[in-house]
């Protein structure tokens, strides 16, 4: 299910445990969300709505799961905490500027990719909780790098989060971050990742390395890479031989012979009927015939010679 205007508009908005404005995108039937007796955010177009019994998640109705974050400029930046766990989001990427935007809750998606631009938008992002995903590599990190103001990070149940030196990574890429995967930052950790990654004149080679690995993750929709080299050889025809076509379709005068042409014309293949006579088969040259059914008749003629 697209995240539509019209979804979020129906999406519950509420104040949370620490009193910050929370719009509820989960993977749930939003519009059962809305309980009967719900009463509009005022001035917001958002719905607060007390949870109530014999909703279609108590029934166990299918949950709709969003694909891809769209849209979410309609929200005008009225949220204090975005909640869009148990979805489908394969990319942490395509936000409108949302400066008010403190916390991100993205557990249990399929998130590969980040954004490397992602702290213009989300400039104050201070918790970001990205437990089990499909971040791959420590280098797919860098997109959180520019977002300065984070401080809680959750990369738990990630294949990331079991790559050695990932805290060291983490705290090195990310230094204001105070609490990694719930566990406080320590400062021998933060003393080990500047020896590791911090050299006399910029990063060191282990830094550098680990910044050239690159997930190799392949994303539908985005294509396959095309070889370097094609794989069936290309026909090219000179010039010359494209003349002898042009003027051989000047000439055609039934529908079989002009189909014929063109297709020669595009597969870059001279018909055998316009090549040149070959001197070594005894003055001979074959020329083929276009008969009206569109098969091709060979005949032979001599070639006039002039004897000296």
């Amino acid at each position: 299910m697209r995240l539509t205007p019209e979804l979020i508009a129906q999406a519950p908005c509420y104040l949370n445990a620490v009193k910050d404005r929370e719009l509820d995108l989960r993977s749930i039937n939003f519009v059962s969300r809305c309980s009967r007796h719900s009463v509009p955010w005022s001035g917001a177009g958002y719905f607060y709505s007390e949870p109530s019994v014999g909703s279609a998640w108590d029934f166990g109705f299918p949950c709709h799961k969003i694909p891809a974050i769209e849209n979410l400029g309609v929200t005008r930046d009225l949220n204090d905490s975005l909640d869009l766990t148990d979805n489908d989001i394969r990319s942490l990427s395509n936000f409108p500027s949302l400066p008010r935007l403190k916390c991100l809750l993205l557990s249990n998606n399929r998130i590969s990719k980040i954004a490397p631009n992602l702290s213009q938008h989300l400039p104050n992002l201070t918790t970001v909780v990205l437990t089990n995903n499909a971040i791959t590599e420590l280098s797919d990190l860098d997109g959180l790098a520019g977002c300065k103001s984070i401080e809680i990070l959750s990369l738990m149940d990630n294949p990331v989060a079991k790559k050695k030196y990932y805290r060291e990574w983490v705290v090195w890429k990310i230094p204001s971050v105070r609490v990694l995967d719930f566990n406080k930052i320590k400062k021998t950790e933060r003393d080990r990742a500047k020896k590791l990654f911090d050299g006399k004149t910029g990063p060191t080679a282990l830094a550098e390395s680990i910044a050239a690995t690159k997930s190799s993750t392949f994303e539908p929709g985005e294509g396959v890479p095309l070889p370097l080299k094609p794989s069936v050889p290309v026909l090219t025809m000179s010039k010359e031989d494209q003349d002898k076509i042009k003027a051989a379709l000047a000439k055609a005068t039934t529908l079989d012979e002009i189909t014929k042409l063109e297709r020669a014309l595009k597969e870059g293949k001279l018909p055998s009927s316009l090549k040149d006579q070959d001197p070594s088969n005894g003055g001979k040259a074959k020329r083929q015939k276009l008969s009206a059914d569109g098969d091709e008749q060979e005949e032979e003629e001599e070639e006039d010679t002039e004897m000296h």
